[in-house]
């Protein structure tokens, strides 16, 4: 793995593949931030500033493939993560990386003796609350929890969602995101004999919610800063007011992935090709 400083035309005969920074074991995630990269492998994360890379060993803790790296201020968050049959949220100081301490803190805590609880995904909102989605596959029960950003905050039980006989759920508090002002969305897809239910719901500060329905399995969204969702399912682009109102559709070919960047921009990842949406319009920027 080499990580790239500057960005150059890729010209095969010059470039040489090289383990640049004495990386070790397998990469599960790199995520790149404005002055520096995150590498997590399955039992370490290496911070990398300046060309020069810090190990930090994060001990006897399981490392998924599916776990996320999020970064709060000076936090770096990575979840889900295990030790022995405890499921955690660790946190760990930017500013105090060493690289020489393996101590992390842990936000969240739950145990799993029979190997029936999956804690699913977690993030924390622009208040610094942490929600976290868990499924127990032995009673068919999901759960989304919350843990307040206050001294001594408990974890309680936001939403709670059970398969019956007549219906069952293919997932749910799934894709969790955070809008400006402590709300989140996550996704449901719920099924019975016939037919199939594609959600999105979004739980305000208030507690108070609102459910959006599609008709094809939801890949991915964004939330835009009026409130309003850029949603794509299928091979389609949907942009929905707050209300639930479709504003605009965008066709698609192999949609992948959307995100909306610092300045408000909305941008997708369809087949090999970069697009941005400007006025309402979809513009191609980027063939990659």
């Amino acid at each position: 793995v080499q990580a790239i400083e500057d960005y150059k035309k890729y010209d095969s005969s010059s470039t040489k593949i090289a383990n640049k920074y004495n990386i070790e074991g397998k990469i599960f995630k790199i995520k790149q931030y404005d002055d520096y990269t995150l590498v997590l492998t399955e039992d370490s994360l290496y911070f990398i500033q300046d060309g020069k890379a810090k190990k930090y060993n994060l001990g006897k803790v399981d490392i998924f493939p599916s776990t996320s790296i999020g970064i709060s201020g000076k936090y770096i968050y990575l979840t889900p993560c295990r030790t022995n049959s405890t499921y955690k949220l660790l946190t760990i100081d930017s500013e105090k990386f060493t690289g020489e301490s393996n101590a992390v803190n842990e936000y969240i805590s739950f145990n799993d003796t029979d190997n029936n609880i999956k804690l699913q995904e977690v993030i924390i909102d622009s208040s610094k609350n942490k929600w976290f989605s868990v499924y127990n596959s032995s009673e068919g029960i999901y759960n989304l929890l919350k843990v307040e950003n206050t001294e001594g905050a408990v974890e309680k039980n936001v939403r709670t969602l059970k398969a019956s006989e007549s219906f069952k759920y293919d997932d749910a508090f799934t894709n969790l995101k955070s809008d400006s002002n402590e709300g989140i969305c996550f996704k449901v897809t719920e099924s019975d004999s016939k037919t199939k239910k594609y959600m999105l719901t979004r739980i305000y500060k208030d507690d108070t919610d609102k459910t959006y329905t599609f008709e094809d399995d939801i890949v991915d969204y964004s939330i835009d800063n009026d409130g309003s969702l850029w949603v794509i399912h299928k091979d389609k682009i949907v942009h929905v007011s707050e209300s639930g109102k479709v504003i605009k559709k965008f066709n698609g070919t192999n949609l992948k992935d959307i995100e909306k960047d610092a300045k408000g921009n909305i941008w997708v990842l369809d087949e090999d090709k970069i697009k941005e949406i400007v006025n309402d319009e979809i513009q191609e920027k980027y063939t990659v």
